[in-house]
């Protein structure tokens, strides 16, 4: 970050390096339903602030790419009975393809919940018209390799007309 002031004497700056941190926060049943991010706080349709009205079935698949494991830590879960959180290693092909790691309901926390299959999916189906507090989860992820890749070829000078 970057700070200029400008007066009749002249112009003098400060630059901030790491100095703002960007969160990825999402909502349930909102505009994304799939992210490719190692990193990131999910909440309820009702957000950060605010509780979740009304009934909703709906997905949102944590795909951070070479990832060998996706750990999901709740700070607040309360949902109401009757309501559901599934939670899933592995993909949308479900129930064949993806192995049922967690279900909660109600008002107790679940424990952190790490799904081995560099991928997983979280859904939540809410059947009542009720207000409920709802849930806040951080997910982070392992990735098995972060090097970059370097390409290994030749150019051929030949160029055919």
């Amino acid at each position: 970050m970057k700070l200029v002031c400008t007066n009749l004497i002249g112009t003098d700056s400060i630059t901030k390096i790491d100095y703002i941190t960007v969160l990825n926060a999402f909502n349930m049943c909102g505009s994304f339903d799939e992210v490719f991010l190692s990193s990131g706080n999910l909440y309820d349709p009702g957000g950060v602030n605010g509780n979740s009205i009304g009934s909703y079935y709906c997905d949102f698949l944590i795909d951070p790419g070479c990832a060998s494991s996706i750990t999901l830590t709740f700070s607040t879960f309360s949902i109401g009975s009757g309501n559901y959180l599934y939670i899933y290693n592995r993909g949308p092909n479900i129930p064949t393809g993806s192995t049922l790691l967690y279900t909660g309901t109600g008002n107790f926390m679940p424990p952190p919940i790490t799904a081995n299959g560099g991928k997983m999916l979280v859904r939540f189906v809410k059947s009542s018209s009720g207000s409920v507090t709802g849930f806040a989860a951080n997910w982070t992820s392992a990735l098995t390799n972060t090097q970059v890749p370097v390409a290994a070829f030749i150019p051929d000078n030949f160029n055919p007309l």
